[in-house]
């Protein structure tokens, strides 16, 4: 026998144990997961908060139970500006719903706003073929500013949001997660797996009722007249401008509002029930010893769901906000497209001007926005009147 061939006999015992100490290690926890119930309890699982603030200000919040805990409204996701076109005021973004409406904006535009956006970047297309030395340029990514106008809807409630789909797939999730928990019971009569899911389903629908969830989320005067335009600042493709009509929402006083605890005593007091309650429930997972894997399943499900409804796109209606689509004003050119805005639009185009132009225009342009605007005309009558004054 070779020498590699006693190497490899004395070594084979050594070769076993290693992998079957690895394989009891490795399997172990997921032929009796006890021991992970706990750590995936305790998780912070974003998607969890989010979901809830989602769902949460309606009738019901049909949150799954799941790994992970939540707390109220989470701040604002996606940085925007939100410009007060009445006013011209402008204030930084804190609000999630302004926040979602931002992010999800390319999912839920009208199809006249695409036709205009293809035109658009063509125009540009077309240009830079013409202009540039490259004979086969780059179809650019976008062009101009385009400004999507809408107006708060008159038949629906702003504040109150629509039930959509994925409120239905919520309600679905729940529904078979308490069969799933149901089998261990019916095969052997566990009743441990149904007890902690019904539990788990209770905690996470009460913690999805508490009406701070409402009163944050949509924390702003209603019926508002004032005109509002959402934008990501300068170099932003979209704006959205929003008219008042009396039917929505105040969105600047919903864009200054921080991401807060409850204030309320009895809010404060709801909450720390239930976190000892969810305490309660963690203890009792913690000592399962059979029918765990049941239990993983109905927590995976209800995690999977959740991941699903905080990512998911969403039309602005299940945020609260009904718009209904009104027109589109674009150019290539960013100052035609502001000078469109403020023709069509007075004061709406004039406080996007200092965020789309920071260092001013050119005379030529101002001399353009002045005589637009009655400026060039106001200057005059102050000229005449000092040159009066004078004389």
């Amino acid at each position: 026998m070779s020498l590699f061939g006693i190497i490899k006999l004395a070594l084979q015992p050594l070769r076993e144990f290693y992998l079957d100490t690895m394989s009891r290690h490795f399997q172990q926890p997921w032929t009796t997961p006890t021991n992970l119930l706990p750590i995936l309890m305790a998780l912070r699982i974003d998607c969890v908060h989010e979901a809830l603030a989602l769902f949460a200000g309606g009738v019901l919040a049909p949150v799954p139970f799941s790994f992970g805990d939540a707390v109220l409204m989470p701040p604002a996701e996606e940085p925007c500006l939100v410009f007060n076109a009445k006013s011209g005021h402008c204030r930084d973004n804190a609000s999630w719903v302004i926040g979602r409406i931002i992010r999800d904006y390319g999912s839920w535009i009208d199809a006249a706003i695409q036709v205009k956006m293809d035109g658009m970047i063509e125009e540009r297309h077309l240009y830079h073929r013409q202009s540039s030395k490259d004979t086969a340029p780059p179809r650019p990514g976008q062009a101009g500013l385009c400004i999507s106008v809408y107006e708060p809807s008159r038949d629906k409630t702003a504040g109150v949001p629509s039930l959509g789909l994925l409120y239905w797939t919520g309600l679905a999730v729940v529904g078979m997660q308490i069969l799933i928990a149901a089998i261990p019971f019916a095969l052997s009569g566990d009743l441990s797996i149904l007890l902690i899911t019904l539990s788990g389903t209770i905690l996470a629908l009460g913690t999805g009722s508490l009406s701070q969830w409402k009163s944050e989320k949509w924390a702003c005067r209603r019926k508002s007249s004032d005109p509002f335009i959402l934008t990501s600042g300068n170099g932003a493709q979209h704006a959205i401008m929003i008219l008042g009509n009396g039917h929505g929402l105040h969105l600047e006083d919903l864009a200054a509002v921080k991401t807060r605890r409850p204030s309320g005593a009895s809010s404060r007091l709801y909450l720390a029930g239930i976190s000892f309650l969810w305490l309660g429930l963690l203890i009792f997972a913690a000592r399962l010893s059979q029918n765990t894997g049941y239990f993983l399943a109905v927590g995976s499900i209800g995690t999977i769901q959740n991941i699903f409804a905080s990512s998911l796109s969403q039309n602005p209606s299940m945020l609260g906000v009904h718009l209904d689509f009104v027109e589109v004003v674009g150019e290539t050119n960013v100052f035609a497209a502001l000078m469109a805005l403020e023709g069509k639009y007075k004061g709406a185009g004039d406080c996007l001007l200092r965020e789309f132009f920071p260092g001013g225009l050119r005379p030529g342009e101002q001399e353009k926005w002045d005589k637009l605007t009655g400026r060039a005309a106001e200057v005059q009558d102050q000229s005449v009147s000092q040159t009066r004054k004078d004389q």
